[in-house]
């Protein structure tokens, strides 16, 4: 259907929010290779990185320029 996701861990305070960047990071370069752009379809953070780890899931997909 078009749509991917990508899955990541941060632990400790100073991490809180990097692996959403490098979340977006990733799913930018993957659509580049395709000449392509992202369109974010849904991000979902759960936990607390500072406590016991966040976790995000960041679904997308490839769309034309």
């Amino acid at each position: 259907n078009g749509r991917y996701m990508i899955t990541g861990r941060a632990s400790g305070g100073l991490n809180a929010g990097k692996e959403t960047t490098a979340a977006t990071k990733e799913a930018n370069a993957f659509c580049a290779k395709q000449s392509k752009q992202v369109v974010q379809q849904n991000l979902d953070k759960t936990g607390n990185a500072a406590v016991f780890g966040e976790n995000i899931s960041l679904t997308f997909s490839c769309e034309p320029k």
